[in-house]
C-alpha cells in the first residue's frame, strides 16, 4: 500500500508500507555534481546511471516507485501502479528495457534530475 506523508518542510514523501524515502544528506544538485565527478560517469549507460542515482539517494525500488506515483499525480497523467513501476524500474536497471518518453520524464522528475542526467534523450514533441 502506498503511503504519502508530509515532511517537516511541507513536501510530500512517498513510500510503500511505511518504507519512506530517506531525506538526502545533500541536495539533488550536490548529489548529481558528485556523481558527475566520477571518472567513468560520461561513459555509463542509462541502466547504470539510474542505479547509481537511486542508490546514492539510498532509495529502494519501492521508494522510487512511490515517488514516481506522486510525480505522476502532480502531472495529472495516467501512471502505472507502484508495484508495476517497481517491476519496470528493476527491468530498466537490469538493462532489459528502456523507458518510453513519458516514463523518462517521470523517472527524472522523481529522482530530481534531468532526463539527460540519466543518459537518455527525450522527444521534445511529447507533451508532459
Amino acid at each position: 500500500m502506498l503511503t504519502v506523508k508530509t515532511g517537516s518542510a511541507g513536501t510530500e514523501q512517498a513510500g510503500s508500507d511505511g518504507d519512506e524515502p530517506a531525506e538526502p544528506a545533500t541536495s539533488s544538485n550536490e548529489l548529481l555534481d558528485q556523481l558527475r565527478q566520477e571518472p567513468d560517469w560520461e561513459q555509463l549507460p542509462f541502466f547504470r546511471r539510474l542505479r547509481r542515482i537511486r542508490k546514492a539517494r539510498d532509495w529502494s525500488l519501492p521508494q522510487l516507485a512511490g515517488r514516481m506515483v506522486l510525480v505522476g499525480r502532480q502531472h495529472k497523467g495516467r501512471t502505472a501502479t507502484a508495484s508495476s513501476l517497481k517491476s519496470m524500474i528493476s527491468r530498466w536497471e537490469n538493462d532489459e528495457i528502456v523507458p518510453d518518453d513519458r516514463n523518462r520524464r517521470l523517472l527524472a522528475d522523481a529522482l530530481g534530475c534531468q532526463v539527460a542526467d540519466l543518459g537518455l534523450t527525450v522527444d521534445p514533441d511529447v507533451i508532459w
